[in-house]
């Protein structure tokens, strides 16, 4: 059951409002240019945070695979709900209640919480960039396994500063926590500095399983499937198999490369989502774009794909 049955029905319409415009914004302009668009999300979730009169409560709701681009979230209960495979594109939740949510795969841009329950959360398996976890929020008895965080050195204040995030019980096992550094030098903290603050926050046994890398940097791109091409033409298709041999005996051997493969790896989740319902998308993606260039990778490189 759903309370505010309203409210629910509105932030969906929104989520998949975003998502035809998104659509066509990819086409029009390109994903990285349609990212990095504000409107018509923002004028979107104004207006229905101006509708509100008082806290919102929506329970046992499912918001799997939406596109939550520019939401702001303040004084929501969304308990027990399912936001699976969800993608969130610079938004913000603040003094809120998730508590039982399930937020396994999601991937994020942007997403500070600030004041907000996520106890008995899951957020296995997910990749949540640029992510403040260290302002007032509980992850008491939270999932993160297998989850990627990646954070700057700006999110570690001071530990005599407000009181910390609350980890007590959280599952860290085989959690990646990349802290990246900042532009200018001065903002950047000692591993020194930055392990004691850990430690105040997490526990030795999480700290323990828990993957963390204090130089800033993140992992070498390791070989992986094809994500675009992998969907739109099969697992087992010629045209993986040369865009994989393509990548490993190509692109990783230069700097420009590695960076296109981490910025690819970066977006293409989103493409994949974009282009999932659309048998339309696929087939243009497919024979416009990744057979034509797997043909030219083939014929330049003569790469084998036996």
């Amino acid at each position: 059951m759903k309370t505010n049955n309203l409210k629910y029905q509105a932030i969906i319409e929104i989520c998949k409002k975003s998502q035809e415009i998104m659509n066509k914004r990819v086409k029009e302009v390109g994903l990285q240019k349609a990212i990095a668009e504000i409107e018509p999300y923002e004028s979107m979730w104004k207006e229905y945070s101006e509708q509100l009169t008082k806290p919102v409560e929506i329970r046992n709701a499912n918001f799997s695979g939406m596109l939550f681009k520019q939401a702001k979230f303040k004084n929501h209960n969304f308990i027990e709900c399912n936001f699976s495979n969800s993608h969130w594109v610079f938004s913000f939740i603040e003094e809120s209640n998730f508590m039982k949510s399930n937020f396994s795969g999601m991937r994020t841009v942007l997403f500070p919480f600030k004041n907000t329950n996520c106890s008995n959360c899951d957020f296995s398996n997910a990749d949540i960039a640029f992510f403040d976890p260290f302002s007032l929020n509980n992850f008491e008895n939270a999932n993160f396994t297998n989850a990627k965080i990646s954070s700057a050195h700006s999110f570690f204040k001071d530990e005599k500063l407000a009181p910390r995030a609350y980890f007590k019980n959280a599952i860290m096992s085989n959690c990646k926590l990349i802290i990246q550094r900042e532009p200018q030098p001065q903002h950047n903290r000692s591993k020194r500095e930055l392990k004691s603050l850990l430690d105040v926050i997490f526990s030795p046994e999480q700290l323990t399983v828990m993957h963390i890398d204090y130089g800033g940097k993140r992992p070498e791109v390791k070989p992986s499937r094809c994500f675009i091409a992998t969907a739109v033409c099969g697992v087992n298709s010629e045209e993986v198999k040369i865009s994989q041999n393509f990548r490993d005996t190509v692109l990783l051997n230069s700097v420009v490369g590695r960076l296109f493969i981490r910025i690819y790896y970066r977006i293409s989740p989103l493409i994949i989502l974009l282009i999932k319902d659309s048998p339309k998308a696929k087939y243009a993606i497919q024979n416009i774009i990744v057979r034509p260039i797997a043909k030219f990778f083939n014929r330049k490189n003569n790469i084998k794909t036996s």
